[in-house]
Order: structure tokens, then sequence, then C-alpha cells
């Protein structure tokens, strides 16, 4: 707009030292031009994010690491539940094993959780049986992985973190979790209620979810409540209160831009851009 004032004014000038004076409406029609191709340049950079884009495929769960490896559960039936696929830019790559739960640690290894409820992580492409039992799994960008575990406690199941060697237990149940950068679970209970863990102790957040996920930059969004096609509504924290952008939804991860990855009611991933 500064260039616009300023290109304007040099023509007004021009236009008193010249034989002839340039048509106002001319003038209006240059800002025209200017504010569609300059403002509306910079309108359509900052409207990024604001549009869903489709992937090919189809999903029960969707995970996504710090690095921007994109893992999901597929539709296609398996020992141990369903097909893990790894996004390759254009399309998903099937690797071997089963799983019904997913998350992507730093370094874009996938973690999964099994029908049976057994807890797998992918090292050097092959699968490693860690200890214990699980409903649901969560990996911050530090590297921090929290499980839901099977042992049923008010609020859903036990919430435990793995230490390297075992799983420990902190106070508190909960159906979901997701994993913060700093290393710290956010949960949502078996009543859809959302929590934050600061120093140690549990924060409750207002509104009620039915899945959570985080970015490796800290962005928070949920899956709501809230009946709509597609699932439920679908939310991001702003500080003070949920915002919601239009889609629905059942299942939800962050990439590492703050972009939701969503999966619906029929199978259908999705993007955020």
């Amino acid at each position: 707009m500064k260039k616009f004032t300023k290109l304007l004014k040099t023509f007004i000038v021009s236009s008193n030292t010249m034989s002839h004076n340039i048509p106002i409406f001319q003038l209006f029609i240059w800002g025209i031009i200017y504010m569609t191709t300059v403002v509306g340049a910079a309108t359509a950079v900052y409207a990024s994010g604001s549009k869903w884009e489709k992937l090919p495929g189809a999903a029960r769960d969707i995970g996504i690491g710090a690095d921007g490896s994109v893992w999901v559960i597929g539709t296609d039936s398996t020992g141990g539940g369903y097909g893990i696929h790894e996004w390759k830019g254009m399309k998903w790559k099937k690797i071997n094993g089963g799983a019904v739960r997913i998350t992507v640690d730093p370094l874009g290894n996938p973690w999964v959780v099994n029908s049976g409820g057994n807890i797998y992580q992918r090292v050097n492409g092959k699968w490693k049986k860690l200890p214990g039992a699980a409903k649901d799994i969560g990996i911050g960008a530090d590297g921090s992985v929290w499980v839901i575990g099977t042992d049923s406690t008010g609020g859903g199941y036990g919430i435990h973190k793995w230490n390297g060697m075992k799983w420990k237990k902190i106070n508190g149940g909960a159906v979901r979790i997701a994993v913060d950068p700093l290393g710290n679970p956010w949960v949502v209970n078996s009543g859809g209620n959302i929590y934050q863990r600061v120093n140690g102790k549990w924060e409750k957040f207002p509104g009620a979810a039915k899945d959570i996920g985080i970015g490796a930059d800290g962005s928070v969004w949920v899956i709501g409540t809230d009946s709509t096609g597609g699932g439920y509504g679908i939310y991001e924290w702003k500080g003070m209160k949920w915002k919601k952008i239009n889609g629905g939804a059942v299942q939800i991860s962050v990439d590492s831009n703050g972009m939701p990855w969503v999966v619906n009611s029929n199978g259908y991933i999705y993007r955020r851009r």
C-alpha cells in the first residue's frame, strides 16, 4: 500500500510538469492492478493452511514425527490389526506388521500398539517388542514416549512414561494421549475432559475431545465431541480457548509446521494446507 501511495504521488507531480495530464481513472485502474497482484498475493500467503487436501488411501489412525515423517494404520486387515504405511510424498508405502494405534519418534521411526495391546518400536527396519501393554501411544519432539496402559482406573486407563528400560506410572487416567515438545503429556479421559501435565500436576482445559495431537512446534489440536460431517469438529488451542475450523474427523496428528492431518469417519485422509 505504501508503494502505491508513493506511485500515486509520483504520477500527480509528473502530470503537473507534462504537457498533458494522466486521466484519474487510469490511476484508479493502476491501483486496482496493484491491490490485486501485490496485496492479493500477501492475502494468499496469509490464508495458507485454510484448505483441506485429500490424500490417497484410507486409514484408521495417523502419526507424524518431528522430522515430518507421516505414518498411518491402514484399513487393510492383517495380523495384529491393520497394515502400517509410510507417506512417501506421492503414495503410501506398506511395511510388514499390523497395529491399531501409531505414533512417530523424532527420527521418523514408528511406534505402534497392536490389537493385542502389545507395544513395538521400529529399529533399523525391524520391530522390537517392548514390555507392557497399551491402548494408545504418543511421542514428543524431544523423544519422550508415553502410553495409555491397559490397567483400568478412574478416567480410563493408567498413564505411563518410558524411561528406556521400563514404564513408569504416574497418577491419572485417560484414553487418548499426545506429547508436547518438552515431553509433557496431554490427555483426553473417558469423559472427554482434556488435561495437560504441568510441573508434575494435571491442569484441566476447557472443552471436550475425542482425540488430541501436538506438533513439534507446540501447536495443539483436538477432535471435539460435536458431531458433524466426517466425524466431529476440529479445534486448535489458541492459548485461552479452542478455535474451530471447517471439517470433521475422528483421528488427528499435527506436523512440525503446526498443520493438522486427520482421518475422518469414512477413513479418508486429509492434510491442512
